[in-house]
Order: C-alpha cells, then sequence, then structure tokens
C-alpha cells in the first residue's frame, strides 16, 4: 500500500510529525507486485482505526462491498494490477482535543481472475454465495494490508468577524480618545493665551486713564 498526494500517484505523501491538514486529499493505491497478467487486485474493503491491530479498536469504513462513504472517491478497482482511491484527511471524535489523530488504514484485498472480476464487483450477488477457498474458484482468501500512521492536525481557528469587528472598534476608540486630547490641549492654549491678551489691555487701559 503508498500513499500519494497527487490525483496522477507519482508524488508520494510524506506525512510530517506535525500532521497533515484537515481535508487533505490522500490518494491510496494497493500494488500487486511479481504477478500473472492473469490476476486483477480487488479490495473487498477499507476502513481507518485508531490502532495498527484493528481488532478491537474504533474504525470507520471508507468502503464497504456495494457502499462506501459520501466523501470516498473509488478510481480503479479490480480493473488491473492495481486499486486506487481517494478520501481526504479526517479526525477520530475520540482524539478531538487532542492536538494531532493518528490513525492507520487498513484494506481488505483479494486476487480475482481477470474473466471473474466483474461478477465478483456485482453487488447483487451474496458473498455466502462466494467460493473463495482456492485461486482455482476465481477468487483468493483475503490479505489485510495495512498502511503506516496518518497524522492529521487540528484546524487553527480563523478570526471571527466579531473578534476583527472588536478590535477595529478598539482601534477607533483610542484614535478617537488621542484626538480629544490635542483637541483640549489646543483650547487650553488658546484660553490662556486670551486671557494673558485680557489682562495686558485692562493695565493699558488703567494706565490712559
Amino acid at each position: 500500500m503508498q500513499l500519494f498526494k497527487d490525483v496522477n500517484y507519482t508524488a508520494p505523501l510524506v506525512i510530517p510529525s506535525v500532521g497533515i491538514e484537515l481535508r487533505t486529499k490522500i490518494y491510496v493505491q494497493v500494488i500487486a507486485a511479481n504477478l500473472t497478467s492473469q490476476y486483477h487486485v480487488l479490495l473487498d474493503r477499507c476502513y481507518a482505526s485508531l490502532s495498527a491491530l484493528p481488532s478491537n479498536s474504533t474504525f470507520f469504513n471508507l468502503f464497504v462491498p456495494c457502499s462506501k462513504d459520501l466523501f470516498t472517491t473509488m478510481l480503479e478497482n479490480g480493473n488491473s494490477q492495481k486499486a486506487r482511491f481517494s478520501f481526504p484527511a479526517f479526525r477520530f471524535t475520540e482524539q478531538q482535543n487532542q492536538t494531532i489523530s493518528t490513525y492507520f488504514l487498513h484494506c481488505i484485498t483479494r486476487l480475482c481472475e481477470t474473466s471473474t472480476c466483474a461478477q465478483f464487483k456485482q453487488c447483487r450477488r451474496k458473498r455466502r454465495d462466494i467460493q473463495t477457498t482456492t485461486i482455482t474458484d476465481g477468487l483468493s482468501d483475503t490479505t489485510l494490508i495495512t498502511s503506516g500512521p496518518i497524522r492529521t492536525r487540528a484546524d487553527t481557528p480563523p478570526t471571527t468577524n466579531e473578534g476583527a469587528k472588536s478590535s477595529a472598534q478598539k482601534d477607533s476608540g483610542n484614535g478617537a480618545s488621542v484626538g480629544l486630547g490635542i483637541a483640549l490641549a489646543a483650547l487650553v492654549v488658546v484660553g490662556t493665551i486670551a486671557a494673558l491678551m485680557a489682562v495686558s489691555f485692562y493695565r493699558k487701559l488703567r494706565m490712559l486713564r
């Protein structure tokens, strides 16, 4: 199993220790090596769990036979020697209070003969009617493939309009206070000058008398 960050499956997805952003598109590829052209890869089910050993762990189904999560996109399955799908990075609610959500991806994988793959992909065919004990039946037994840890970091809360508005109002209020202080200082200076002029004029008037 390989994880990529582009739809062309050319750039491997490198997950940093701080995690990838929420809703980052993850492209998954399961490929069979050293396989004859007689067989194709068929994913039976893929799901994420909190543990690398999913037996007793919380899990989330990305897709199961005949059904898939709304945000999972199946690109190729049972048509060649590789299977591909994509999904957006998410977080488990059990880890909502943690800075980083860590989980593992698991895919239950089979090999099907090229001539019979189509019938095993049909939803109306009951799984219990399919004999999978040997490869000669057209479908192999299942193999569980697990990815390395996928780490998703929490969203950084954006600045709200209310917060921005409050900040703007605060700045506006500070500006108004400064302006008012300057106006009062100017008024005091003008008043002082007017008082001095009045005293000088009064003294001159007394001298003339």
